[in-house]
């Protein structure tokens, strides 16, 4: 979300040092006589100490011209916030809101302790949310300054309002309608439908809307259902495969008990060995196909060792085909195996603090992928040999700054935050679609 410093400091006074970070983001500012222009914010968040968190806002006009500087302190401990304006180096005036810890959502105003309803065009003196769940760092959306200017900084993402909403159906499960003040005095406050609003909020989103109407986008979004459509198939495909052994193993070995047995086969035979079609368990690993002279051929297997279990289609016992490959630790490989190695198909790894779902190519992650790693980066489009070089990606650095791009061609381009935080959420369900057990 823009620029964020943490820092544990020892009081106010030490703020003072930080004051020359400069990384501006566009906003707006709408005057008494309704007349919109531009202006640039930069956003700082300070750890005052473990139960008070700082933001600060720089405003400056189109010739970075100091307008504004906004302090929201927060108090967890009192479930406070004071807001605080200086205007043009004045001095700052403060009013403080409360809300309720136990019922507040992530999106409030001074308007009351739990807003479920949140058009900018509402009669707020200041919208606010938090940034997550944990309730830490407020920012600031809209606020109406004394000279009753208006100020629009950080847009609401769609994450935001998505968790935010999460929060409100599990203070409230029974709330149905919130009452949504407006600046036209003479129209009266009406009853809305809350969730219906807030996903209307959310699809009208220019934000949302201009993701979702990109050809770039659009391009992406078809490769990741691509990839997930595939991840299905291949599933189905594995699910009919131990389903066929097991049919197999029931017609050769009858009733039979074959999983606790040291050997069994079941099936042609010649000169007393396995030769043509049968079924061969062996320590628990299953052999379902053809047989010459007592060794299997081709045909289906489930092979298990210490670390990994395999189900898939099988040559002169190597994995060869259509497969599935699960390792302990949760990562797997599945598609066309070629001599014990995935050739051609999909992965999930999950080493070194990296989880991987994507396409998988000759040893390398190729083709729609996403990528996240312990340091909080993401990356989410198409790789070529292991490099994204279409998408987007979230990297931070070790002082907790993050910095979103779009890469195309292999170059990184920086966007705004609530772009690439609405292109994150459309594939949010990663983790559900991607470790679907077969």
């Amino acid at each position: 979300m823009g620029m964020k410093k943490t820092l544990l400091i020892a009081g106010i006074l030490t703020i003072n040092q930080w004051l020359s970070a400069q990384d501006y983001f566009p906003g707006k500012l709408t005057d008494e006589k309704a007349v919109t222009s531009s202006i640039y914010y930069d956003r700082t968040q300070y750890a005052v100490s473990n139960t008070v968190h700082q933001t600060q806002y720089k405003v400056a006009d189109a010739n970075k011209k100091n307008l504004y500087t906004i302090f929201l302190t927060h108090d967890k401990d009192k479930s406070s916030i004071t807001v605080s304006v200086s205007v043009g180096g004045s001095d700052t005036k403060g009013n403080v809101i409360k809300y309720d810890a136990q019922k507040c959502g992530l999106i409030f105003s001074n308007m009351g302790g739990i807003d479920t309803v949140f058009p900018l065009i509402s009669a707020y003196s200041y919208l606010l949310s938090f940034t997550d769940t944990n309730r830490d760092y407020p920012v600031l959306h809209a606020l109406k300054t004394a000279d009753q200017k208006e100020l629009e900084l950080d847009p609401l993402s769609r994450l935001r309002i998505k968790k935010h909403n999460e929060l409100v159906r599990k203070f409230y499960p029974q709330l149905q309608i919130s009452k949504v003040p407006n600046y036209r005095k003479d129209i009266e406050p009406k009853a809305t439908d809350n969730l219906a609003k807030v996903e209307q909020i959310a699809k009208e989103s220019s934000v949302t809307y201009s993701l979702m109407n990109d050809n770039f986008n659009t391009q992406l979004f078809i490769l990741r259902d691509s990839l997930y459509a595939e991840n299905g198939h291949l599933i189905e495909l594995i699910n009919k495969m131990r389903n066929e052994m097991e049919y197999e193993i029931s017609m050769y070995m009858k009733n039979a008990h074959v999983y606790g047995d040291e050997e069994r086969y079941g099936g042609e035979e010649k000169n007393g060995l396995p030769d043509g079609k049968g079924v061969w368990v062996y320590n628990g690993n299953i052999y379902d196909g053809t047989f010459t002279k007592g060794l299997f051929q081709y045909g289906r297997s489930m092979i298990k060792t210490k670390t990994s279990t395999y189900y898939g289609e099988n040559v002169r016992d190597s994995m060869n085909g259509k497969g599935w490959l699960k390792y302990s630790s949760g990562s797997f490989l599945l598609g066309d195996f070629r001599n014990g190695k995935l050739a051609n198909g999909i992965s999930l790894s999950k080493d070194n603090g990296e989880v991987f779902f994507g396409n998988y190519v000759n040893g390398q992650r190729t083709g729609y992928g996403e990528l996240r790693n312990s340091r909080g980066d993401s990356y989410y489009g198409e790789f070529l040999n292991g490099r994204l070089i279409k998408g987007y990606c979230k990297e931070v650095d070790q002082f907790g700054y993050s910095t979103y791009s779009q890469v195309e061609n292999g170059s990184k381009n920086t966007v705004s935050t609530q772009i690439a935080e609405a292109f994150f959420d459309t594939v949010h369900n990663i983790k559900e679609k991607a470790e679907t057990q077969p």
